[in-house]
């Protein structure tokens, strides 16, 4: 339930950013510019479709000095023996083939990431790749 600021009651700010910025429409002003230390965009990449708007926005919510940080799942399956079930494979295959259809990219890269940072104006670090298990 949203309140009249528009704030869900027992939600943090920094958790609010990123719900309002991934709404179809960007281009309206919620938060105040210069209010957050630090802005985390987890996960998103296949929502977006309009990655300049959306970091715009960040840029002008984050103090200066503070951090924008991206983090993404890639749609890349790896085994360390080189075993996977098939069931995965085909699975993976066909989400990658349904977002190619709707234009959003089925393996977003640190690169890509750093890219659009790098576009928007901040002074991106080198990405970091952190394999994780499932």
């Amino acid at each position: 339930m949203l309140s009249w600021s528009g704030h869900i009651p027992w939600c943090v700010p920094a958790l609010i950013l990123t719900q309002h910025l991934i709404l179809p429409t960007i281009s309206h002003k919620i938060w105040v510019q210069d209010s957050f230390d630090f802005i985390h965009v987890r996960n998103i990449s296949q929502a977006v479709s309009d990655w300049p708007q959306l970091l715009a926005q960040a840029h002008r919510c984050c103090k200066p000095g503070g951090y924008i940080e991206l983090a993404e799942i890639g749609l890349v399956a790896y085994s360390d023996d080189n075993t996977l079930p098939s069931g995965i494979i085909r699975y993976l295959e066909l989400l990658s083939e349904g977002l190619v259809k709707l234009g959003r990219p089925p393996h977003v890269t640190g690169e890509t990431l750093r890219d659009n940072l790098e576009k928007a104006g901040s002074v991106p670090f080198p990405p970091v790749c952190i394999l994780a298990g499932v």
